[in-house]
C-alpha cells in the first residue's frame, strides 16, 4: 500500500491451479512455522518497518507429490513510528532569540526525512528533524516521519507562542490625578514607561 500499513492485521491469500496443493509461507525468505494454509494473517509489528520501511512475504505451492508449482511474493510498506516533538528555547521573549523544535521517531532508517506543519499547513523547504522559530513566531506545530515516501501518523501538537504584542512597551495613560498646590493645578499621570509625571 502506498500509504503504508498500520492496521493490526494483514490477511494474505495464496492460490494454485492444482488439486489440494500444499502451501508454505515465508517472511523475508525464512519459512514461517505453522503457516501452511492458503491464507495467512500477519499481525503487523510497526517496528519491523524501522530499517527499510517494508516487509515481504512469499507463498510457495507444491503438489501432493511435493513438486514445487511456483511461488509468489507480496510486499507492503509499514508506516514509520509516530514521532514526538521536543522544544528548546521557548518561550521566545527577546527580539533576536530563537526557539528550536525537534522531531524524533523511534524508526531507525537512515533515509528517513520529516515533514513539518504550521497550523495544519506544510512548512515549505523543511525536511530535517529540526525547525527553528524566531521572535514573534506563533502557531501550532506537528511533524511526520517519512520512510520510502510513506508518512507516519502526525505527532501531537506543540504550540509556539512568543506573545510579541504583549511584550511591546505600551505608553498608555493609566491614571490621572489632579492636585492643587499653592493655587496651581498640577496634573499628574502614571504610565508604563514613566512612573509619575506632572505638568
Amino acid at each position: 500500500s502506498p500509504s503504508g500499513v498500520d492496521a493490526a492485521t494483514v490477511t494474505m491469500t495464496c492460490s494454485a491451479d492444482a488439486t489440494t496443493p500444499t502451501y508454505v509461507w515465508k517472511k523475508e525468505s525464512t519459512a514461517i512455522w505453522g503457516a501452511t494454509a492458503a491464507e495467512y494473517a500477519y499481525t503487523v509489528d510497526i517496528t519491523e518497518g524501522d530499517a527499510s520501511g517494508n516487509v515481504r512475504f512469499t507463498c510457495e505451492a507444491t503438489t501432493v507429490a511435493s513438486q514445487l508449482m511456483g511461488s509468489a511474493t507480496v510486499g507492503f510498506l509499514i508506516k514509520p513510528q509516530q514521532p514526538t516533538i521536543t522544544a528548546t528555547g521557548l518561550p521566545i521573549t527577546t527580539p533576536g532569540d530563537t526557539g528550536t523544535l525537534t522531531c524524533t521517531t523511534a524508526s531507525t532508517s537512515s533515509s528517513k526525512t520529516y515533514k513539518w506543519f504550521e497550523n495544519g499547513t506544510a512548512v515549505s523547504g523543511h525536511s530535517g528533524s529540526e525547525l527553528v522559530r524566531t521572535y514573534g513566531s506563533s502557531g501550532e506545530y506537528t511533524c511526520k516521519a517519512i520512510i520510502n515516501t510513506v508518512e507516519s501518523t502526525a505527532s501531537a501538537v506543540t504550540t509556539v507562542a512568543t506573545q510579541a504584542d504583549d511584550l511591546e512597551p505600551k505608553n498608555e495613560v493609566l491614571k490621572i490625578v489632579m492636585y492643587v498646590v499653592g493655587g496651581v493645578v498640577a496634573v499628574c499621570f502614571l504610565t508604563v514607561l514613566i512612573a509619575v509625571g506632572c505638568i
